[in-house]
C-alpha cells in the first residue's frame, strides 16, 4: 500500500476506512479495485451542460414521458425537455425538485414555488386547498391513481373533482417530515423523509419502517434480489430484508459519507450517488467494486440523480456539470485529454508483437502497448511529418509514408528515409501494403506504385511501377489470399499486379463507378468490396471467371461516401463515413442481412473516419482512426440490440384547427393524440395528423409511413414528412396509423387514431325515404301546376284576344262616330256658304283645316299610340273647325304643364275628341252668351290626367232636351270612350273616368268637367 499510495493519492479517502476496519477479505477488495481503476479504460459519455442547450447545470430531476421526450429540471433554469437534438426549455428560473408523467399521460413538475402540470402543451401551476404556496419535492402515483406529492412537511394528494392539492392527515411523523423522494412497488409507496421511512400501502393504510426509524433517508430503491435500499446521507446505506423489512447491513466508509441517491443498474450493481464523491457501484455483497468520477470523464462528482430511458441509456444528473449520457461501452475512446499527441489519426498498423501504431497528425506516430501512448524511441527522426500511411513487415519492422516527405523504414535499431533521391516515383505516400514474400509496395499520390525489396542488410532496390495502370492517382493498395496486389485509383481504375506487372484493370464497364476508389477489402468467402466517394459500396465475387462489380444490396439506406472498410473476426463488415461506422451483417447467403449504425449517441465519439485507418488486431479488436481521436472497438456479446423509436401525435386538426380548440374537444387528448369514438359530422370531412418519432441514440433521420384505413390499403412509401393531411373524406369509419423508423427495416409500435364520419342526412334510409315521397309529391304538384298554367295562360291569352278586339271594335266604333256625318255636312255647308259669300280665303282655310282633320284621324286610327302632341294638334284642329262652321261662338284653351314633354309622352288615339264634341254639341251648342271650353294636361303617378271644363247649360238641362240624333251619337261615343278607357286601365279598379256639374258659389250649375286618366308610355 504504501508503494502505490504515492501513484494514486485519491485513494487515500478509501484507505483510512479500510485500515481501520482490519478486514482482510475488504483490503483485498480494496486492492482488487486499485488494480482495476488502474488499467480501467476512459468511461464513454456524452455530457450536455449549457453550452448544448440544458437550461442550467445543476440538473436534480429527470424523467421521460411516453412520447419519448427526456425531461431535466434544473436549479434556477426551469425544465428542460430533449428530443435527442435539441432542448426545449420550460418554467424559466424555477427550481425543479421532481417530475414525474402519471398513467393519464399527464406531465408534473415539482418546484419550490408549487406544483406544474402540463395540458395541451401549456404548463398550469396547481392550486391548493389552502391557496398557499408549497415547496414540494417528490411524486408517485397508487396503484388506485392516486397522485402523492411530497412536501417540506407532510404528503398531499390531488383532488380530481376540485382540481387542486389537499393535505393528507397519514402519521404523526409523516405529516411533519420532509419527503425526499417516493419508491414504488407491489407493496405500495415507500417514503423517504428526514424522519426515516414509511409505506403507505396499496390499501391506503401507513406504517413506519422500524429498521430506519428516526434514521434521514434520502432514497429508497430495491435490488434485484427484492431487497430494500435505504439511502442515507452520512449514515450510510441500510439494505432491508425483502420479506421482513429487518436490517441486513449497514454499509458504511469514507465514499459513502454523503450518498444522496440510488440505482440499480440491468447487472444487478446498485449505484450510489454521492455529494462528492461520485458514483460508487455496490455489489450484492454490499463490496464496492467501482467508483466513476470525474477523473473517468464524469464532468461532476455531485450526483444528484441517475436514470434510466427507455432505450436503456444511463443518465446520470449533476450539480454543477450538467447531465451525462453513459454510452455503449464496447467503444474506447482515445484523445489528446488521454495520451494522444494528436486528435488526427490518419493511418494504423499493428505488429507481431501485438503494439499498435497510429498516425498522429502532424506529429509523427506513436504506439499504444495496451495501457498507455507513448512516442517511439527512433521516431525522433519523423519529427513533426504528416503520416498518411502505416504497415509492418515480417520482421516487425514499421514502414512510414508521409505526405510529402517520402518513405520511411523505422526498426529498434534505426530510421532509414527513401525519397525521390533514392529512385521513389513521388514523396508522396498513400498507401503501403507489405506481401507475404516482405516486399513492400507503396501508392503515390500522381506517379502510379513503388516496389521496394531488400537484397541485403543494407541495400534496397526500389522500382517504380506505371505501365498498365489506368491512371496514375493511387488512393489505396490491399493484397488478396493468392498474394495478388489490388490498387485502386482516384479516378475510378481498378485491378491488380502479378510478378510486379499489371494483369487485369477494370473500369466503368466492368461496373465499377466513374468515382474515386478509397478502400478495398476482402472477406473470408472469396468475395471483394470496395469504398467509393459518393456511390457506396460494390462487391464482386473473385470465384466467379470474368466476374462483375455490383452495387452493394441492403435491406436499408446506409452512408454511400466511404472512407473506409474492414472486416472482424466473425466477417461483418465495418464501413466508415463522415457521420460514423456502420456494420454489416451477412446471413449464410453472404447477403446483407441487417445494418447497423454507430455515431455519437452510439459511443462511437470519433465521428468523421479518415481514408483506409483501420485495423482488426490479434484479440479482434477494431481500431478506427478518425478526425476526432482513436476509437478502439471490442465485441463483448453484450452490444444492445437495435432499438425502435417512440412515436406520438403532435397535433390532430379538424380543417387546420387544433382538435382542443373545436366543439370536439374533449375527444382531444393531452398527449396529443385523440380518444375513440369521435364521430364527426359530414362536412367535418377534413382531418390531419402531425406526428413524430424520438429515437434518443439515432442521429439518423426519422422517416414515417402510414394508412388510412377504410381508404387506403397499403402503407405509404418511407419519408421524412411528418404531417398528413386529408380532405373530402366520404361517410364511413376509419383508423389512421402511422409508424416511424430509423432504419427502414425496425419500426415502432403502430400509433393509431380511430374516428368516423356521419352520413350526410341526404344518405340516410329516412331522408331518401322522404325525399322519394317529396319527389313524387312534386311531380304530381308540378304536373297540376303546369296544367293550371297553362290554362291561366290559354285563358290569359283569350282574354287579351277578346281585349284586343274589343279594342279594335272600339276604335273602329270611335273613328266611326269621329266620322260623324252631321259634322261633315255642317263643315260642308260652312264651305259651301263661304264659298257663295265669295268669302273664298276662308273657305279654303276651313278645308284645309278639314282636310288636315281628316288625314290626322284616318292616321292615327292605324297606330296604337300617338305623342300627346299629336292628339292637342287633332283637338286644336277640330276646334277651330268648329268655330267656324258653328254659329255658336266659343273660345277654348288647351294647357300643358311644364314638366310634361308632349314629343316623349304616348297615349292611345282618339281618346278625347269625343268629350270635346260633347262639351259643344250638349254643353255650350244653345247658350245665349259665348262660351268657352278649357282643356288641360298634367301629370298623376303613372297617369296622365286631362280635365275638359265648359261652361254650358250643364248635365240636368242637357237631360232635358231628347230627341234629337246627334244627343244619341254623342252618348254612344261617349260610352264606347268609357269602355276604351277601362280596358286600357292598369287594372278593372282603377278610376279612368269623372264627370261632374261645375257649380258658381251659390250652388248654381255653370258648366260640366269631364276628367280623365290615361295610361301612357314614354318614347
Amino acid at each position: 500500500l504504501v508503494l502505490i499510495l504515492p501513484f494514486k493519492s485519491a485513494y487515500y479517502l478509501f484507505l483510512v476506512p479500510i485500515l481501520k476496519m482490519k478486514n482482510i477479505f475488504l483490503i483485498s477488495s480494496f486492492l482488487m479495485l486499485y488494480s482495476f481503476n488502474l488499467m480501467a479504460q476512459p468511461l464513454s459519455a456524452i455530457t450536455y451542460s449549457v453550452g448544448e442547450g440544458l437550461p442550467q447545470s445543476q440538473v436534480f430531476a429527470m424523467a421521460q414521458d411516453s412520447k419519448g421526450y427526456l425531461w431535466f429540471g434544473t436549479q434556477g433554469g426551469g425544465l428542460g425537455r430533449f428530443d435527442g437534438k435539441i432542448f426545449q426549455h420550460f418554467l424559466p428560473s424555477e427550481y425543479v425538485s421532481s417530475i414525474l408523467e402519471t398513467q393519464d399521460k399527464t406531465l408534473w413538475v415539482a418546484t419550490n414555488k408549487g406544483a406544474f402540470r402540463l395540458q395541451f402543451g401549456i404548463f398550469q401551476l396547481v392550486q391548493t386547498t389552502d391557496n398557499q404556496a408549497h415547496k414540494f419535492t417528490a411524486f408517485a402515483e397508487t396503484s388506485a391513481s392516486t397522485l402523492l406529492v411530497g412536501s417540506e412537511k407532510g404528503i398531499w394528494a390531488w383532488d380530481t373533482k376540485v382540481a387542486k392539492l389537499h393535505k393528507l392527515t397519514l402519521q404523526y411523523e409523516l405529516d411533519r417530515a420532509i419527503v425526499q423522494s417516493f419508491y414504488k412497488d407491489e407493496k405500495g409507496i415507500w417514503i423517504a423523509t428526514n424522519r426515516g421511512a414509511f409505506c403507505y400501502s396499496n390499501d391506503g393504510n401507513v406504517s413506519v419502517v422500524s429498521a430506519v426509524s428516526g434514521i434521514p433517508i434520502q432514497s429508497i430503491n430495491k435490488d434485484l434480489a427484492g431487497n430494500y435500499w435505504c439511502v442515507s446521507y452520512n449514515q450510510g446505506i441500510f439494505i432491508l430484508q425483502k420479506n421482513d423489512l429487518q436490517r441486513l447491513q449497514n454499509i458504511k466508509s469514507a465514499a459513502l459519507e454523503k450518498s444522496l441517491c440510488s440505482f440499480v443498474a440491468p447487472d444487478g450493481h446498485v449505484w450510489i450517488g454521492t455529494e462528492n464523491k461520485g458514483i460508487i457501484q455496490l455489489s450484492t455483497k454490499d463490496t464496492i467494486q467501482k467508483s466513476l468520477s470525474e477523473r473517468d470523464n464524469l464532468p461532476s462528482n455531485h450526483i444528484r440523480q441517475i436514470f434510466q430511458d427507455s432505450w436503456n441509456n444511463i443518465w446520470i444528473g449533476t450539480s454543477g456539470g450538467g447531465v451525462t449520457k453513459l454510452l455503449a461501452q464496447n467503444f474506447i475512446h482515445f484523445n489528446t485529454k488521454n495520451g494522444l499527441a494528436n486528435d488526427r489519426i490518419y493511418a494504423l498498423s499493428d505488429t507481431r508483437n501485438g503494439k499498435i501504431y497510429c498516425a498522429t497528425g502532424s506529429n509523427g506516430i506513436m504506439s499504444y502497448n495496451g495501457t498507455a501512448f507513448q512516442k517511439p524511441v527512433r521516431d525522433s527522426l519523423l519529427g513533426n511529418l504528416k503520416v498518411k500511411a502505416l504497415a509492418a513487415d515480417l520482421s516487425n519492422r514499421l514502414w512510414i509514408g508521409t505526405e510529402n516527405d517520402g518513405l520511411f523504414l523505422m526498426d529498434s535499431t534505426c530510421n532509414r528515409r527513401f525519397s525521390t533521391t533514392e529512385g521513389l516515383p513521388s514523396n508522396a505516400i498513400k498507401s503501403i501494403v507489405v506481401d507475404k514474400n516482405n516486399q513492400v509496395w507503396a501508392a503515390t499520390q500522381a506517379d502510379g506504385i513503388a516496389h521496394i525489396t531488400q537484397k541485403d542488410a543494407k541495400t534496397f532496390v526500389v522500382e517504380t511501377i506505371k505501365n498498365g495502370l489506368p491512371d496514375l492517382f493511387i488512393s489505396t493498395l490491399k493484397l488478396d489470399v493468392e498474394n495478388r496486389l489490388w490498387f485502386a485509383t482516384k479516378n475510378g481504375g481498378l485491378g491488380y499486379l502479378q510478378n510486379g506487372k499489371v494483369v487485369k484493370a477494370f473500369r466503368q464497364k466492368n461496373g465499377i463507378p466513374n468515382v474515386a476508389i478509397r478502400s478495398i477489402v476482402f472477406d473470408n468467402q472469396g468475395f471483394m468490396f470496395v469504398a467509393t466517394a459518393g456511390e457506396g459500396i460494390f462487391m464482386a465475387n473473385l470465384r466467379v471467371p470474368n466476374f462483375q462489380f455490383s452495387g452493394l444490396k441492403t435491406p436499408q439506406t446506409y452512408a454511400k461516401n466511404v472512407y473506409l472498410l474492414q472486416f472482424d473476426n466473425q466477417n461483418n463488415l465495418w464501413s466508415g463515413s463522415e457521420n460514423g461506422v456502420e456494420k454489416f451483417v451477412f446471413d449464410t447467403q453472404n447477403k446483407v442481412a441487417s445494418i447497423e449504425h454507430f455515431g455519437k449517441n452510439e459511443g462511437f465519439l470519433g465521428i468523421e473516419t479518415c481514408q483506409n485507418a483501420a485495423l482488426c488486431d490479434q484479440n479482434g479488436n477494431l481500431w478506427f482512426g478518425t478526425l476526432n481521436g482513436l476509437t478502439k472497438y471490442f465485441p463483448t456479446g453484450t452490444e444492445q440490440k437495435t432499438s425502435v423509436p417512440k412515436l406520438h401525435f403532435e397535433h390532430v386538426s379538424l380543417f387546420y384547427q387544433p382538435l382542443e380548440q373545436t366543439k370536439f374537444a374533449s375527444f382531444a387528448l393531452s398527449s396529443g393524440g385523440i380518444k375513440e369514438g369521435l364521430l364527426l359530422p359530414y362536412h367535418q370531412n377534413q382531418i390531419s395528423f402531425d406526428f413524430k418519432g424520438l429515437h434518443i441514440n439515432s442521429d439518423e433521420p426519422m422517416q414515417y409511413r402510414w394508412m388510412l384505413q377504410g381508404a387506403e390499403t397499403q402503407w405509404s412509401p418511407l419519408c421524412t414528412q411528418a404531417s398528413v393531411n386529408y380532405a373530402k373524406l366520404e361517410a364511413g369509419d376509419y383508423v389512421f396509423m402511422v409508424q416511424a423508423s430509423v432504419d427502414g427495416v425496425h419500426f415502432s409500435e403502430t400509433l393509431s387514431a380511430p374516428f368516423s364520419i356521419q352520413k350526410p342526412f341526404w344518405q340516410t334510409l329516412w331522408f331518401r325515404l322522404l325525399a322519394l315521397i317529396s319527389c313524387a309529391l312534386c311531380i304530381y304538384f308540378f304536373i297540376k301546376y303546369r296544367e293550371n298554367k297553362i290554362r291561366a295562360k290559354a285563358n290569359f291569352e283569350k282574354e287579351q284576344l277578346l281585349t284586343k278586339n274589343k279594342l279594335l271594335t272600339l276604335e273602329q266604333k270611335a273613328l266611326q262616330l269621329q266620322m260623324n256625318p252631321h259634322f261633315i255636312f255642317n263643315v260642308l255647308t260652312g264651305i259651301q256658304s263661304l264659298i257663295v259669300n265669295q268669302k273664298n280665303d276662308e273657305a279654303r282655310e276651313l278645308m284645309s283645316n278639314f282636310a288636315n282633320l281628316m288625314r290626322s284621324i284616318l292616321a292615327n286610327s292605324r297606330k296604337a299610340h300617338i305623342s300627346l302632341s299629336s292628339e292637342i294638334e287633332t283637338l286644336e284642329t277640330y276646334l277651330q273647325i268648329e268655330q267656324k262652321s258653328r254659329k255658336s261662338d266659343f273660345l277654348y284653351t288647351i294647357q300643358v304643364t311644364q314638366s310634361i314633354d308632349i314629343e316623349e309622352l304616348m297615349m292611345p288615339p282618339m281618346l278625347l275628341q269625343p268629350f270635346v264634341e260633347n262639351a259643344l254639341i250638349h254643353g255650350i251648342a244653345r247658350l245665349t252668351h259665348r262660351g268657352k271650353i278649357d282643356i288641360s294636361f298634367d301629370i298623376q303617378g303613372d297617369m296622365l290626367y286631362c280635365s275638359i271644363i265648359d261652361n254650358g247649360i250643364g248635365r240636368a238641362k242637357s237631360e232635358e232636351l231628347k230627341g234629337l240624333t246627334p244627343q244619341k251619337h254623342e252618348s254612344a261615343a261617349l260610352a264606347i270612350t268609357a269602355e276604351r278607357l277601362q280596358a286600357l286601365a292598369a287594372s278593372p279598379t282603377q278610376e279612368t273616368l269623372v264627370i261632374s256639374n261645375v257649380l258658381s258659389p251659390d250652388e248654381t250649375v255653370t258648366g260640366t268637367k269631364v276628367e280623365v286618366w290615361i295610361a301612357v308610355e314614354l318614347f
